[in-house]
Formats: C-alpha cells, sequence, structure tokens
C-alpha cells in the first residue's frame, strides 16, 4: 500500500472507507451487515450485544472489533475451504491407542496402567507381572524393569508393615441401632408397670417439686394468720396449678399417649395448662362431694349419715366422672347415660380405680391436715400448758404420709389414663367420632348422596301410560331402474 501524505502518515483506511489514524486505533462504530444485506452502523460500546434490524425486524448480535473480518457482506459468517489432510500414520496410532493388546508387533509394552485379575479365591488383585512399580518382599529376585520415559533403572522398594488386602463380602456391615416404628421398642405399659416408672428419675423429680410446693403453701399460712393478705393471689394461684397439675397427669398419659409425668405447669398455657385442668378437676369434685357444702342445713342428728352418703357415692362416681371432664373434650358426655356407659367400659377395671381413688385420696387429705397440724406446733409458746390437740401430730408422721399421698395420687392419675388408652372407643362420647347419616354413592358422572334410610331405587315393572310409544315407519321402496 502506498504511504500516505504527510499529515495522514501512519493511518490506513476501514472497510467502510473510513481513515482510522495511528493515534486512534480504536474506531467509535462499528459497521456490519445484516443477515438481510442492511447495512448497520453502531457505537463501539455496543459490540457484543444484541439489536434488531430496522428492516427486517429480526435479531442480530453485534461483532467485535475481532469478529468483522469474518463476516461476509450478506451478513453470514465465512467458512474456510475443506482441506484434506493427508495422514498415513492416523490409522495406525488409531490401532494402537485403542488397541485391547498391550504389547506392539515389536514386544513393547504400551499400556502401562496397573490391571486386576481375579486369584483363586475370586478376589481382584495387581497383576504383578505387568505392574511396572512392582513391591516385592525381602529376599525374593525380581527382573530389572525401567522407566518407560527416562529409561532410568526402577529399583523395587519392600514394605515392612504392608497393607493386607481383604475380601470385600467379607468386611461386617454395620446395622442399624434404632429400629423406627418396631413393635418392641415401645412396650405398653400396664397398671403393673407404673410402679417402677413412678421411681425413675425424672417422674421423682416431679413429685420432689410437688412435696416442694406443699412445703410452700404451708409456709404461706403463717403470713395469712397475722393479716398479710397481700400474698392471697399468689397462695390460691399455687393451690389452683396444683389441682391442675393433677388433671394434666391423666390428659397426657391419656389421648396424649406419653409414658412420664408431666412436669407442673406443663408449658404454663393458661387455658390448657392452668385454667382448663382446674375447671375440669373442679367440676368433677364439684359433682360428686358438692353436696358436703350443705351438710349445715340438716339437722344435727343426720349430718354425720349425709356426709358418709355423700362420701361413698362421690367416690364411686369420681373416677368415672373426673375420668370424662379430663379427656371427653365436652361437659355434654356428664350425662347420667354416658357415665355409666364409661363404667361399663371399663368393667372390674373400674373397681381397681375406686379403690386407689379412696386409698390415695384419704391418705392424702390426711397427710395435708397432718403436716398442717405439725407445723401450727411451732407457734406454741415456750412452757405453754400443751392443751392443744394438734400437738399429738408430730412431724415424723405428717411428711413422711404427704410423700406417700404424693405417689399414690400420680399413681392413681397414670392408671387412670392407662383405663381411657384401652377403652376410650367403647365410652360413645360426643364429639368422639363421626356418625355419617348419608351413604356416598358414587356415579358416573361423580357421587350423589342417598340417605341410609331410605330403600334403594329399582327399575319399574310397568311403564307409565303416558309414555308416547315409538311408531314403526315403513322403509322406502327403492325406485325400479328397469323402466327407466
Amino acid at each position: 500500500m502506498p504511504r500516505g501524505t504527510a499529515g495522514e502518515e501512519g493511518s490506513h483506511a476501514d472497510r467502510g472507507g473510513h481513515i482510522i489514524r495511528a493515534v486512534d486505533q480504536q474506531p467509535s462504530t462499528i459497521k456490519f451487515a445484516c443477515t438481510c444485506t442492511t447495512m448497520l452502523e453502531v457505537p463501539i460500546e455496543q459490540a457484543g450485544t444484541s439489536l434488531q434490524c430496522p428492516h427486517c425486524g429480526r435479531l442480530v448480535d453485534v461483532p467485535s472489533l475481532s469478529d468483522l473480518q469474518s463476516i461476509a457482506e450478506d451478513g453470514t459468517y465465512r467458512v474456510d475451504d475443506y482441506e484434506l489432510k493427508d495422514e498415513p500414520e492416523r490409522l495406525a496410532k488409531l490401532e494402537r491407542t485403542y488397541s485391547r493388546k498391550r504389547v506392539d508387533e515389536h514386544g513393547n509394552e504400551l499400556d502401562l496402567r496397573e490391571y486386576f485379575k481375579p486369584d483363586e479365591a475370586g478376589i481382584a488383585r495387581i497383576a504383578g507381572d505387568d505392574d511396572v512399580l512392582e513391591m516385592v518382599e525381602d529376599g525374593e529376585d525380581a527382573p530389572p524393569k525401567y522407566d518407560p520415559v527416562t529409561g532410568e533403572l526402577i529399583r523395587p522398594i519392600g514394605l515392612i508393615n504392608e497393607p493386607v488386602k481383604a475380601d470385600p463380602t467379607a468386611i461386617p456391615m454395620a446395622m442399624a441401632v434404632i429400629n423406627y416404628a418396631g413393635a418392641d421398642t415401645t412396650p405398653e405399659i400396664t397398671g403393673w408397670r407404673i410402679i417402677p416408672e413412678l421411681f425413675k428419675f425424672t417422674n421423682l423429680f416431679v413429685m420432689f417439686l410437688i412435696f416442694c410446693v406443699h412445703i410452700f403453701l404451708q409456709l404461706m399460712m403463717f403470713p395469712l394468720m397475722i393479716g398479710m393478705w397481700l400474698i392471697i393471689p399468689g397462695f390460691l394461684f399455687l393451690v389452683g396449678a396444683l389441682v391442675a397439675h393433677y388433671a394434666n397427669i391423666v390428659n397426657d398419659v391419656g389421648p396424649d399417649q406419653k409414658d412420664e409425668l408431666p412436669r407442673p405447669g406443663r408449658d404454663l398455657n393458661w387455658h390448657d395448662d392452668l385454667w382448663g385442668p382446674f375447671v375440669q378437676f373442679a367440676v368433677a369434685a364439684g359433682i360428686c362431694y358438692g353436696g358436703l357444702a350443705f351438710i349445715g342445713k340438716f339437722p344435727p342428728g343426720t349430718r354425720l349419715p349425709f356426709a358418709g352418703t355423700i362420701l361413698v357415692i362421690g367416690t364411686i362416681g369420681f373416677p368415672a366422672i373426673f375420668l370424662t371432664t379430663t379427656t371427653s373434650g365436652t361437659f355434654l358426655n356428664l350425662a347420667p347415660d354416658k357415665i355409666l356407659r364409661v363404667v361399663g367400659a371399663l368393667g372390674v377395671n373400674y373397681l381397681w380405680c375406686v379403690g386407689m381413688w379412696a386409698a390415695s385420696a384419704g391418705i392424702y387429705i390426711f397427710s395435708i391436715v397432718a403436716t398442717i397440724f405439725a407445723l401450727g406446733t411451732l407457734l406454741e409458746t415456750p412452757g405453754a400448758g400443751g392443751g392443744s390437740w394438734y400437738t399429738s401430730f408430730p412431724v415424723i408422721l405428717g411428711y413422711p404420709a404427704l410423700a406417700i399421698g404424693i405417689v399414690l395420687m400420680h399413681g392413681y392419675c397414670w392408671y387412670l389414663g392407662l383405663m381411657y388408652r384401652r377403652h376410650y372407643p367403647a365410652f360413645d362420647w360426643y364429639l368422639q367420632q363421626h356418625h355419617r347419616k348419608f351413604e356416598v354413592v358414587r356415579s358416573k358422572r361423580g357421587y350423589v348422596t342417598m340417605p341410609v334410610s331410605s330403600t334403594p331405587p329399582r327399575a319399574p315393572t310397568d311403564p307409565p301410560a303416558d309414555i308416547p310409544v315409538a311408531k314403526a315407519i315403513p322403509a322406502p321402496v327403492p325406485p325400479n331402474r328397469n323402466h327407466a
């Protein structure tokens, strides 16, 4: 190319005829052709992006400066002519590369990789003859081997503690430790198993906390005796939480099917853990023993028989009523027929419930009264006459009885929850199961409902008289083509 003028020295022209000076090697625009042969010119900043051709509307990729020489004037990429290369040794190289032979025609090794051969026991081991880096034992003669690349002599190195290759089938496999949903993982707790379960650490700790609550309540009675009425709300709250705890035991062991005592207060939910269980226990106790509140309305000679009758009847009915209030979900199940059905469903086990309630409640109430009287002796003035009758209740009798009463009450509530597990399908409570009133009948177009009491439809024997009867229409006689 001839050199330009002095002012244009060191410059050249691009494909579009523009003069590009040496001081400005990067043009400001890129000029290229679309596939529809329309010439497009865009700023250089859009190199590598896409735009729409204004003529044909196609999406066109803007080439970079290095790609301009590969684009033809019609917008297509230039393709070099196909040149056939003469490779006479190509077939021999492919055969050497992909052949299964490990040596060539001259006996030289081709594949230096390790390969495995099964031994007498069927275990795959490294074949020693073809292994270049084969290890030998001390004192064993091995043929000299050389590195196939450098030609250096490979000296065998013996290992002192060579690992023994074990048979993979002889390796013991790990077995599952935890059997999910197994029949023997969660054995059912029976009535007799409650006794050892109560003396586990977690259950003993729960009963110990209940014992401490009793002691704290008794200590709160001293400020109440001297007129500190501000602690009455706290005192009543602890009494209500203590009563609710026994209702929570029945609910946890029964419907929730837990095999341990709940912690005092459970989750401290006001409705589900405190107020609701307290109301359930209070309603059951009120129904069974609420009549004792009217004992003052009777003549003195009839008060004792009346109280005895209330205690006997209430003790017999309390297990069924208490089980109903804590687990049935509604007070509608306190109807007499529902209570009798619970008694009938438990059968002979209900006698155990009554006996356990009478023993545990009797010892529990006696121990509370005894410990209160025992603490009352602390208020006696030293040197007094000691004529108070409650001084005959020593501390050594009251507090052991309180511990026994707490254990019996927890065991009784646990046993009542187990009775719910075994017999609740036979209680026939409201809101326990859904009784379908209509039978679902599958049809071709969907589902329809039909009352159970209604008789199934059947085909009529005689057709109705008002249904018109179809008449046969004679077929038309074809024309005779012979007369045409």
